[in-house]
């Protein structure tokens, strides 16, 4: 048994970890929060420890004995990246073997500005670890969720779902017209959140690319997939490349980006340019994350589409 800390591990994603960790019922588990621990909700056996991201001290006291930090620290609300910096310098410090930063999702933030960020951070944890390793890392890359397939379903306890410019329910999508889509990688939220928990016990060192994925695809293969599976064609709307750059989505319709970071009054504006700049930075090929840990993992078996699909269609 070692001691697990998660950094914003009230968040969504974050308890969906927790969810996996508290099924191996192996582990202590505390989250760090600026909350009062009074006021926040947990599962029984795990503990909030409330801490000051600011102060360095403050942070080191709570990591005392921790084995593992995993961080789901919102980039885009953490200016300056300071909060994160903070908890790597206190890992350090209190002598954390393995972190992984607030990464869950592809291997480059580029095109999306909202996820520079992460590139931030690992280039922070490159500069800490130049001259000899001071902090095991591993940068957990699962792609795109799997389960953005399925919406409006949700699939997961904590995790809220979100749309895709491919959509099955409504069977129709939004493609890049006349340009190579680019591939992707994609990860059901449950075999992520699974593969962390593994990662713990992991015997070797962790890999600097945690890369994972249930299915590496495109979005016109998707599109064949769903019209197969639906028995009809898709309604396809197409934006241009240098649409997709710049942000604009000037189509019908929008899959909603209904993350919580997010005010009500922007969600429309906002979603337009998340999946517009989405489009572009997959046509980049941002998001065809590596297949590390189904490689370090042989006998974790990943949710296939077709089971997914199967479940809901």
């Amino acid at each position: 048994m070692v001691k697990v800390a998660l950094a914003g591990g009230t968040g969504g994603l974050g308890r969906e970890v927790i969810d996996a960790l508290l099924a191996k019922n192996r582990h202590e588990i505390i989250v760090l929060t600026r909350q009062d621990p009074a006021q926040v909700t947990l599962p029984d056996g795990v503990q909030a420890v409330q801490l000051d991201y600011k102060e360095k001290s403050s942070i080191v006291g709570a990591l005392s004995g921790v084995f593992c930090v995993f961080s789901f620290i919102i980039t885009g609300k953490d200016p300056g990246n300071v909060a994160q910096k903070n908890l790597i310098d206190a890992c350090v410090e209190a002598k954390v073997k393995r972190f992984a930063p607030s990464e869950w999702v592809g291997a480059s933030s580029t095109g999306t500005p909202w996820y520079a960020g992460k590139a931030a951070i690992s280039a922070y944890l490159q500069e800490i670890n130049a001259e000899r390793k001071v902090l095991e890392y591993c940068r957990f890359m699962p792609g795109l969720a799997l389960d953005y397939l399925v919406y409006p379903n949700q699939t997961c306890k904590h995790f809220p779902n979100l749309g895709s410019t491919v959509d099955f329910f409504n069977c129709r999508a939004i493609l890049l017209k006349d340009t190579e889509p680019g591939r992707f990688g994609m990860t059901l939220v449950e075999d992520m959140a699974a593969v962390a928990a593994e990662a713990v016990d992991y015997p070797g060192e962790w890999p600097v690319d945690g890369g994972m994925h249930s299915i590496m695809t495109s979005f016109p293969e998707l599109v064949e997939i769903g019209e197969r599976l639906r028995g009809k064609k898709f309604d396809i709307e197409y934006v241009t490349l240098a649409q997709a750059r710049s942000g604009r989505l000037p189509t019908s319709w929008v899959a909603d980006f209904n993350h919580a970071a997010i005010p009500e009054q922007l969600r429309d504006s906002w979603s337009r340019t998340f999946n517009a700049k989405m489009m572009y930075s997959v046509h980049l090929g941002n998001y065809a994350v590596s297949d590390t840990w189904n490689r370090l993992l042989p006998d974790f078996r990943f949710t296939t589409l077709e089971e997914l699909l199967e479940k809901y269609y």
